[in-house]
């Protein structure tokens, strides 16, 4: 299936305005092209009304070497220069004066050359697109068009990462633009299968954009997220266009639910449906990296939801003898270079190709996902953390069967609507699984930024809450938003403490059976970590983010103490190796093979 490129487009109105149509007419047949051609197609009807000029040649040279010049100046600055291969024998008349009147009438030199620096929620982002696609009009060597068209699609990336790195959220007129410059490159390539090279670098292109923008999904504009998915799926059909697969196609459509990572063990594989930890997914000639998982295999698979179900866009195998790939800190940057940060103490590496979502500094408060590496801790993602009170960790059982429905879960008498994360390496998600949810509370619904199914069993009833104490209201107490009825007698912690409380639950209505202060409001802050005990040698754990120490007496500890189990470990700086104040044990057994220890099991 061919894209339709802009430039067909393009090449279409000004042949229909030369007929004789008018401008509204153009714009009204391509709506979503609108703001891009306006300008292009208003100086064509310019052009049309402007009586023929037949210039001496060496007038016409001159104009030329003028246009040349100014070109140049344009791309000055911070811009990459790109060869334009072309000679005067090969410029149509009406693209010379195109070029002509950007350069000394229709956009003043001094406010394009400003313009080339705008970032997409800035007045002159509209004249720097304008002034790239009058460069690519005037251009009519195939090879260097494409290239310059690629260069133009890694300054949109290169503009969604700065808009990233302010804490800004990606707006539509960039993610339409970077659409346009890849159609319009992947249009001229099909045409030109010889050049290998160009193909190759598209190929790679979309490989590194695609890896970017599926990380993005929560901090593009409600408004952009139509466009976003037709990004996405036109990027990652431009990558099958490198595979021996079928012609085959994600559609928008297919995106629209968001774009979720699902993790846990292939249980069956019929039919292009594979149920993974009890989750139907579609696999397919369109998903990239399927090859050698098998039934029994553990794999993790970044999956779009839509109308017509779950389709995995990429899959990968995990070795369920190492730690799990996805671990998280949270808590706030004590100090931060160039290429790594400190939480709690601990230093970790920043990963060269990670896009963090939020501005670096001292005192940011952060959600990192770290891998365990032979070189050391490295951080994969960095995104802002919602640390306000209606933020909370739940644990309880999932009622009905989640996969029957990709709107809600129900846990522990609360129902959740799913976002990004779901980790079934420890069971699949079936009624009655023990799951513990990361989540918000935001108007009135409860969202959760991932949920865990454990490897542990608990009798229906009894469920586990941490969040923030706010307070109380008549016979009962607020913790992050929930109202948690006490036992008599029970002696309220001080407001904005964060607090563990063991509680049993019924239809939803919690009661509190004994809590712990994890932080009181004037204690040191403390960082968050969740992860798995790798190994445990005496009073120190390590885990994929370093060694913590849990100490009788220094450290609370609620479960048993497991090698190769997963839990929550609140933490600060210690005497060389960072201090847990109070752990949380999630499972019951082991979820990746125990390494060597010299500790027995407690």
């Amino acid at each position: 299936m061919r894209f339709r490129s802009f430039r067909s487009i393009l090449d279409e109105c000004v042949t229909a305005i030369q007929h004789g149509e008018t401008l509204d007419a153009c714009l009204a047949r391509y709506p979503r092209h609108a703001a891009r051609l306006k300008p292009l197609l208003g100086l064509a009807q310019k052009v049309r009304n402007t009586p023929p000029i037949s210039p001496r040649p060496w007038a016409q040279a001159t104009a030329w070497n003028t246009v040349r010049l100014r070109a140049a100046d344009l791309r000055a600055g911070k811009r990459r220069a790109a060869s334009i291969h072309m000679s005067i024998g090969w410029l149509k008349p009406l693209a010379v004066v195109f070029a002509f009147l950007l350069a000394v009438g229709a956009t003043s030199g001094v406010t394009a050359f400003a313009a080339q620096d705008a970032l997409p929620n800035e007045t002159l982002y509209p004249v720097k697109l304008f002034t790239e696609d009058v460069r690519v009009w005037v251009t009519y060597d195939d090879s260097s068009k494409a290239d310059i068209l690629l260069d133009q699609s890694d300054e949109r990336m290169d503009e969604i990462e700065t808009l990233v790195s302010h804490g800004d959220r990606i707006p539509e007129n960039v993610l339409a633009a970077l659409q346009d410059r890849n159609e319009d490159a992947l249009a001229i390539l099909e045409d030109h299968p010889e050049e290998t090279v160009l193909w190759a670098r598209a190929l790679k292109q979309s490989e590194s954009q695609e890896s970017v923008l599926i990380d993005l999904w929560d901090v593009v504009q409600p408004e952009a997220r139509v466009e976003y998915t037709e990004v996405v799926a036109d990027i990652h059909n431009a990558r099958l266009r490198g595979t021996d697969a079928a012609v085959a196609r994600i559609e928008a459509a297919d995106l629209a639910g968001g774009i979720r990572t699902i993790t846990g063990t292939v249980e069956a594989a019929d039919g292009g449906v594979w149920t993974v930890g009890g989750y139907p997914i579609n696999v397919d000639e369109r998903t990239i990296g399927a090859l050698g998982i098998a039934p029994g295999s553990t794999a993790s698979f970044t999956v779009g939801n839509g109308s017509r179900g779950r389709y995995a866009l990429f899959a990968s195998l995990i070795n369920t003898a190492a730690a799990p790939t996805d671990a998280f800190v949270v808590g706030k940057i004590e100090e931060v270079t160039k290429d790594r940060v400190r939480i709690g103490g601990q230093w970790i590496d920043l990963d060269s190709d990670i896009l963090p979502k939020v501005p670096l500094r001292k005192g940011q408060t952060v959600q990192i996902t770290v891998n365990k590496t032979n070189a050391g801790t490295i951080a994969s993602q960095v995104s802002a953390f919602a640390s306000s009170s209606l933020t909370f960790t739940y644990e309880g059982n999932i009622e009905g069967d989640p996969a029957d429905s990709s709107e809600f879960w129900t846990i522990g008498g609360l129902t959740f609507t799913p976002s990004t994360r779901l980790d079934l390496t420890g069971g699949a998600a079936v009624d009655g699984a023990r799951a513990l949810v990361e989540a918000t509370w935001s108007g009135g619904q409860l969202t959760a930024q991932s949920i865990t199914v454990l490897n542990s069993t608990v009798p229906d009833g009894q469920a586990y809450l941490v969040g923030t104490f706010e307070g109380t209201r008549p016979g009962f107490w607020v913790v992050s938003g929930h109202e948690v009825a006490p036992r008599n007698n029970m002696e309220e912690p001080e407001p904005g403490s964060i607090v563990a409380l063991d509680v049993t639950e019924d239809d939803g209505a919690l009661t509190i059976k004994q809590f712990d202060v994890i932080r009181g409001p004037d204690d040191e802050p403390l960082s968050r970590f969740t992860g798995t005990a790798i190994s445990i040698e005496g009073t120190i754990w390590n885990m994929e983010i370093g060694e913590v120490r849990v100490a009788s007496g220094a450290t609370e500890v609620s479960g048993r103490q497991v090698v190769g189990a997963r839990a929550i470990v609140w933490y600060g700086p210690g005497d060389g190796v960072s201090q847990a104040t109070y752990v949380h044990v999630l499972d019951q057994d082991p979820v990746v093979q125990p390494q060597a220890t010299s500790a027995d099991q407690q």
